[in-house]
């Protein structure tokens, strides 16, 4: 099984058996706190801890195991990210956290904060599991975006994202 909904506050226990050491990696740095040798054990998760864990050979991390974990939230349509100030070089590409809690959720896209739509020429994927990837970013791309979601038909918001996109330096 790839991936497993979860409810907010229910406990759940993640193992990994190998014939080696193992290693797990996780969406967040703080949850490594969570890990003894091969089990993982979260008590009450909240929304930030869905995401994709992983657990690999230490010495051979290509041998890997892994399962996304939607902790669903009735309220939190989206994790939080770890930061909502975003200064980027044109022509670079960047991942906005605004991963979705519950993958039943529909119509999942970017839009500005003001409600209008993104610029046209604007280049961007959604991925439940990852969040919103834009494409070579553009100057006139800098503003305050949200990330949408329909969850149950109504329609939820992400935290606001202000980007800012720097023109490169032309040597």
């Amino acid at each position: 099984q790839s991936e497993v909904v979860w409810s907010a506050y229910k406990p759940f226990i993640l193992s990994c058996e190998g014939k080696e050491d193992i290693i797990w990696k996780t969406r967040l740095r703080k949850h490594q706190k969570h890990f003894s040798q091969k089990t993982l054990s979260i008590q009450k998760p909240t929304t930030e801890y869905t995401g994709t864990y992983r657990c690999s050979y230490k010495n051979q991390k290509d041998l890997y195991s892994e399962i996304h974990i939607y902790v669903r939230d009735s309220v939190k349509a989206f994790t939080t990210p770890q930061s909502t100030i975003i200064i980027q070089k044109e022509g670079s590409n960047y991942l906005l956290a605004c991963l979705l809690t519950n993958p039943e959720s529909t119509e999942f896209s970017l839009q500005m904060a003001n409600g209008s739509a993104v610029p046209a020429e604007m280049n961007y994927t959604a991925d439940p599991k990852r969040g919103i990837l834009i494409r070579n970013l553009q100057p006139s791309y800098s503003g305050d975006y949200i990330c949408t979601v329909k969850m149950n038909g109504v329609q939820k918001k992400s935290d606001i994202f202000q980007i800012t996109v720097t023109r490169s330096e032309l040597c």
